[in-house]
């Protein structure tokens, strides 16, 4: 705790380091950039979610939570900086919707019936040579309020992650 204000000193250094020249912010500052996607899972290759349902011994205590749909997304909201160590500051939203009914080697349908989606947001960096780290919440909400999770508890967990981003060009 006795380093928390030279670890604050030291970001609004590098924060502010970036208009200490006396220019004029960049009229293209600010950001907003993402993608979305969407798929479909081929029978006998469903997304398996991890939920399990016990009580339920027609299904052999899996349920019926297998994902055949998937729509996710992942946008960013930030702040560019021309020079310093830091060259963005951002907050992340990665929403996805799950959907399906299949009993794996029971019965496989083509049903749309929202299993869950992910109320998934986070911050974080984006350093030179183009190395990010950022802090990431992970939250499931399931329509089977019954089914047990394994994604920790209720289906919450944290994660710290550092990319590297590359691009090659042939």
């Amino acid at each position: 705790m006795r380093f928390l204000p030279a670890v604050a000193l030291l970001g609004l250094f590098f924060l502010g380091a970036t208009q200490a020249n006396g220019e004029e912010p960049r009229r293209n500052a600010f950001f907003v950039r993402g993608y979305s996607e969407a798929g479909v899972m081929t029978p006998h290759n469903e997304m398996d979610l991890n939920l399990r349902r016990p009580d339920l011994l027609e299904t052999n205590g899996f349920g019926d939570n297998f994902a055949r749909y998937a729509v996710r997304g992942q946008i960013f909201f930030g702040r560019k900086f021309a020079n310093g160590p830091v060259r963005e500051v951002f907050v992340l939203v990665k929403p996805e919707l799950v959907m399906g009914r299949t009993i794996p080697q029971i019965q496989y349908t083509w049903s749309a019936r929202p299993i869950g989606y992910v109320k998934d947001f986070g911050a974080g960096v984006s350093l030179g040579r183009d190395w990010s780290i950022y802090f990431e919440s992970h939250r499931w909400s399931f329509r089977d309020k019954v089914a047990i999770t394994g994604d920790g508890p209720y289906g919450f967990h944290n994660i710290v992650i550092v990319r590297k981003t590359f691009n090659f060009t042939f």
